[in-house]
């Protein structure tokens, strides 16, 4: 147990996580329990050293430069807050600010834990404990679902809601798809990704998330165009249960549910709404949130209104929502949320925070993927599943509201953390080591560049 102590950690801190944002505790509940988790982790990280697996050069070809970045630039902007016209006074949205910042904090221990403090044999300790709370909270929203308790025809779980409950599945399937459907071999580690492959794609089906199910759809292809070109299946007689097996499995499992007779009129009810879009209310609405969003951050293109602003300020911009002063005292709900997280991101903290916030991700995308190309077998599998999953991320992120929340939030950070200890490791056994890392940063700057430039360009055109 001593040995899996930091795998313990990362699986305790997402549990706590995902307990502060369950709606029946109460909102200054959620706050305290946020902060004593950010202290905690810390508090963890001083005390314990990290493993020697990797020096800091190699650390720095990935995430944690633009990570380091973007906690810099957070903490700049809490510090010395962008200047507010009086009905936004710097005292008001303090609190906003500070609860955001140790989101991020959060986030950014979640990932230095992983990368830095698992060993090798901690991955898959760490990705089924993970998946297995999952697991967990799939089976309690399939409870309350067939008892009667969920409002309307969505499942919601324990977190009261079904986009973040969605955005939740969706930051969990990729990972165990990958190696449920992996033709290498047949082991217990994909016998069970395949159960829980079917149990957690099922309640993201029943979801009913839309940016979520766009992002398992990417994820889905991300993982096939991958597995088509780094490892591309040989079909023999030798193996040819082993590939066509799991995806029979996967087929017939996710084929019944969506053909059921109590659940296909639902389904196909919401999965209907693709074809009509143009008169959908709710794409509507986002639409308007949307363009509030990069409104405000082409007023304010360099710092933005501030860390946390944007649920108290938005009703200035969009005409709906709560005033400023109903968002102090309750609280903020979806109502005042952009349901895009880049351009709501952006509106906070300027082009320059959503620079690095992407830049982060493609950094890690673009590296693992390299790997990838160069590794076999379930080192293989797993750093796709990881690629997938941040692509998936990257996706539900214009449409989904839960990355503001601290449950969702971190299990990116989480898997990227999980795949750079992999590509440490990798890294340590190549002969060959890895070339420059400028290239990576280069690439993953210019994707930035282009993100921000697409929300500055689209609130200029009003």
């Amino acid at each position: 147990m001593k040995r899996h102590v930091a795998a313990l950690v990362l699986i305790v801190v997402q549990v706590i996580a995902l307990i502060a944002e369950m709606p029946w505790l109460p909102r200054p509940a959620r706050a305290h329990l946020l902060q004593a988790l950010v202290i905690a982790l810390f508090a963890f990280l001083a005390a314990r050293e990290s493993q020697e697996k990797a020096s800091w050069r190699e650390s720095l070809r990935g995430v944690l430069p633009w990570l380091c970045a973007l906690i810099a630039w957070c903490v700049f902007l809490v510090v010395y807050p962008p200047s507010h016209s009086a009905g936004d006074a710097a005292r008001i949205l303090q609190p906003f600010a500070i609860g955001e910042l140790l989101r991020m904090l959060l986030c950014a221990g979640v990932y230095y834990a992983a990368s830095r403090y698992l060993r090798e044999d901690d991955v898959w300790p760490v990705l089924f404990g993970v998946l297995g709370v999952g697991t967990l909270v799939s089976f309690y929203g399939f409870t309350l679902f067939g008892s009667g308790s969920h409002p309307g025809d969505e499942m919601t779980s324990v977190f009261g809601n079904h986009e973040q409950f969605g955005s939740y599945l969706m930051l969990l399937l990729p990972i165990p798809l990958a190696v449920a459907i992996s033709y290498r071999d047949k082991s217990a580690f994909q016998i069970a990704s395949q159960v829980i492959a079917v149990i957690i794609g099922s309640a993201l089906i029943v979801a009913r998330t839309r940016s979520a199910w766009l992002g398992g759809l990417t994820g889905a292809l991300v993982l096939l165009a991958l597995n088509l070109r780094f490892a591309p299946p040989k079909i023999g007689r030798a193996n040819k249960y082993l590939v066509v097996g799991p995806l029979l499995i996967l087929s017939v499992a996710f084929g019944g549910l969506i053909f059921s007779d109590q659940l296909a009129p639902i389904l196909s009810q919401r999965a209907g709404t693709f074809a009509h879009l143009v008169g959908d209310v709710s794409l509507t609405d986002r639409l308007r949130r949307w363009k509030a969003a990069c409104a405000m951050t082409a007023e304010r293109p360099l710092t933005g209104w501030g860390l946390g602003a944007f649920p108290v300020i938005q009703q200035r911009f969009t005409g709906e929502g709560d005033a400023p002063d109903v968002v102090v005292r309750r609280g903020t709900g979806h109502s005042n949320l952009a349901h895009n997280f880049w351009a709501q991101w952006a509106s906070e903290t300027g082009a320059p925070g959503l620079l690095l916030y992407f830049a982060a991700m493609a950094a890690g995308i673009i590296r693992l993927t390299m790997l990838a190309s160069r590794r076999r077998g379930q080192t293989q599998v797993l750093l796709i599943g990881v690629v997938a999953t941040i692509a998936a991320t990257m996706v539900d992120m214009v449409g989904a509201p839960s990355y503001t929340f601290p449950g969702v939030s971190l299990l990116p950070w989480l898997w990227l953390g999980l795949g750079e200890t992999i590509a440490q490791r990798c890294e340590q056994d190549d002969v060959a080591p890895e070339g420059s890392s400028v290239p990576t940063h280069v690439a993953a700057a210019v994707l930035g560049i282009a993100a921000a430039a697409v929300v500055l360009l689209a609130g200029r055109a009003g």
